[in-house]
């Protein structure tokens, strides 16, 4: 039978029970003294929070006391490397012992082993977000395959930081550095002290003499020389920012003068999707460059997706000189270059070259390619082969009202036998001549205060080939809006995978005479992601259909989203905790956002969509309703 409380102990009985018992499981204690004198964050405390683990045994009805049910998820990092190559990557699914094993290959190239967490004042062993290591001891620890996750925060150094040569990963284990879930990170050398006589005794910020190194997401600022420096091979820079270094942001070149052979010199780096602006030399105004591959590098190099802007030379040099001879084929696509000359502050000196693309130089041939590229308000030329007489190939770019003080949209005047397609000048601002040597077709350019049109494949030797044409104008594209001065590229011109959004700037209309031409910024990234995620598994309470399940990718795929890494995980936090109910709660109501692999990770039941079901499924995995999604 059933005997109702009396009304007036109903108060006292909810109370005991209500609320966080004890006062709670997460307790700090404040100092005053310390904590009301110093606004800056609360290291200690965000660790304690970050580490916190729930006790909450129950949501909804059917409350207890105490701690009972079964044992919360064990989450583990897995140590040992999987395989995998460049081309490649094998994932394997472990299932309960009477099911069978599951592999799958994809195209997308990985890294995934052992991780190490750093963060700007680290000291610990680097084996979580908890006991973050220092930077530079998490380079000489990090095994190949395995990846260096920096935590946000700036870090500063007053020297340069170099990865020995025999410090290398593998072709099918790259060693990797990536900001932590995408923090922002910066490497401030900027307290590096700077020699104005003798600029060779300058340190640079991180120079690269390993091969096989991923590096994903980071800002290098303020070096005294190079913000990057590349001597290896067949390494993979992405989504990095070079700001405000006192040479050129990335350069690509040999290690020491001592490196003589040709063989030896880096080759099959790939930089993708960066940014390089506001770098400038104080000795002399005139050699810093956004990007660099010249003097000294080898074959296969290749700039994809890069942004440089407002650096005080050229936006890309790759000059040569006969006392060291060629250097290797480069290629630059799907880049931009414009406002170089001058910084974004209006710092410049006359004696800068200011060139979108200088593509040679010194009479020293080299059949580099660019393609699919646009070049606009630059001091100097927007291309040119800079009398690099083997110059091979310029094809689908747009060129738009550079020589700001002088020089013209294309300057191909003393490459030999140079090959020209689907080229588009507009308004050039001294009024020179676009000047070709070889063979060109299919473009438009200017020459002597007029257009001309080249509509089938033509020999062309500095001349006025093709008929009068009255040339684009404003009308021919979606739009001329350039960024204002001083705006975020990186950002304003991205889309999520990095890849180039220009928002239609330049961007020939359907309608237009013109609409083959030029370059065309309309898709995503030309180049496959890297999967550098540590590896995880989630352990489930023993029971007889238990399951482990490998993080680095999911069994069925989400349309549209990317592989989940940890089921339930919306904090990408590598856990699943009552944080993650929260964050899909607020998601849900729209009072937060997630990103795409959030989103796949919170869709528990995988029907492509982040709803109350989700939500539901894991409020019960949370109380161990269920133990697995």
């Amino acid at each position: 039978s059933y005997t109702a409380d009396n009304p007036a102990d109903v108060p006292s009985i909810v109370m005991a029970g209500a609320g966080r018992l004890g006062g709670g499981d997460f307790k700090w204690e404040f100092d005053n003294s310390k904590d009301d004198a110093d606004y800056s964050l609360n290291s200690e405390l965000m660790a304690a929070i970050k580490s916190y683990k729930t006790e909450l045994v129950s949501v909804g009805g059917n409350s207890v006391n105490g701690t009972g049910g079964d044992a919360e998820p064990v989450v583990t990092e897995v140590t040992e490397a999987t395989t995998t190559t460049a081309s490649e990557t094998t994932v394997t699914t472990t299932k309960a012992p009477d099911e069978t094993t599951v592999s799958q290959t994809t195209e997308k190239p990985s890294v995934t082993a052992d991780a190490i967490y750093c963060s700007p004042d680290g000291n610990g062993d680097g084996s979580s977000v908890n006991s973050p290591a220092s930077f530079e001891d998490a380079l000489t620890a990090v095994k190949a395959g395995g990846v260096i996750y920096m935590l946000e925060g700036t870090y500063k150094y007053d020297h340069q930081i170099t990865i020995a040569a025999d410090n290398s990963g593998s072709a099918g284990a790259y060693k990797s550095i990536k900001a932590y879930n995408n923090a922002d990170v910066k490497i401030d050398f900027s307290s590096q002290s700077y020699n104005m006589d003798d600029v060779s005794k300058n340190d640079r910020g991180l120079q690269v003499n390993g091969s096989y190194w991923y590096i994903y997401g980071i800002r290098f600022y303020g070096a005294a020389d190079n913000g990057m420096y590349i001597a290896g091979k067949n390494n993979r820079i992405e989504m990095c920012v070079f700001e405000a270094n006192r040479d050129t942001g990335l350069q690509i070149g040999r290690s020491g003068s001592s490196v003589t052979e040709f063989a030896d010199w880096p080759s099959d780096n790939l930089i993708l999707n960066c940014t390089s602006f506001n770098n400038m030399d104080p000795a002399t105004g005139e050699n810093a460059d956004g990007f660099a591959a010249k003097l000294t590098c080898g074959n296969g190099n290749t700039f994809d997706g890069c942004i440089s802007y407002n650096n005080v030379d050229d936006g890309w040099d790759l000059y040569a000189k006969s006392a060291t001879g060629s250097i290797g084929v480069v290629t630059i696509r799907n880049c931009i270059s414009f406002r170089n000359g001058q910084t974004s502050e209006g710092v410049f000196t006359k004696n800068s070259d200011g060139n979108g693309f200088k593509l040679g130089g010194g009479g020293v041939g080299t059949a580099h390619v660019i393609e699919n590229c646009i070049s606009f308000e630059n001091k100097k030329h927007g291309f040119t082969d800079n009398n690099n007489p083997l110059f091979s190939s310029a094809t689908k770019c747009t060129s738009y009202s550079n020589g700001m003080d002088s020089g013209a949209n294309f300057q191909f005047d003393r490459c030999t036998s140079g090959t020209f397609k689907d080229l588009l000048s507009f308004d050039n601002q001294s009024n020179t001549s676009d000047k070709f040597n070889g063979n060109i077709d299919h473009s438009v350019f200017y020459n002597s205060k007029k257009y001309y049109l080249v509509t089938a494949p033509t020999a062309i030797a500095n001349s006025k080939t093709g008929t009068e044409d009255k040339g684009p104008s404003a009308d021919d594209f979606e739009n001329t809006d350039v960024p204002a001065l001083g705006a975020d590229v990186h950002k304003l011109w991205r889309n999520a995978d990095g890849s180039i959004n220009v928002h239609g700037f330049l961007q020939v209309k359907d309608s237009s005479d013109y609409k083959d031409m030029g370059a065309k910024f309309d898709g995503s990234s030309s180049v496959e992601p890297v999967v550098t995620e540590p590896v995880v598994t989630v352990t489930a309470p023993a029971t007889e259909t238990s399951e482990t399940v490998s993080a680095t990718a999911s069994e069925s795929t989400n349309s549209g989203l990317p592989a989940y890494t940890l089921l339930g995980d919306a904090t990408l936090d590598n856990d699943v905790d009552v944080r993650d109910v929260t964050l899909v709660n607020q998601y849900i109501v729209k009072m937060a956002d997630m990103s795409e692999q959030a989103i796949a990770n919170a869709d528990v039941i995988k029907d492509n969509t982040v709803d109350l079901k989700d939500l539901g499924q894991l409020k019960k995995y949370l109380i161990k309703v269920i133990t697995e999604f």
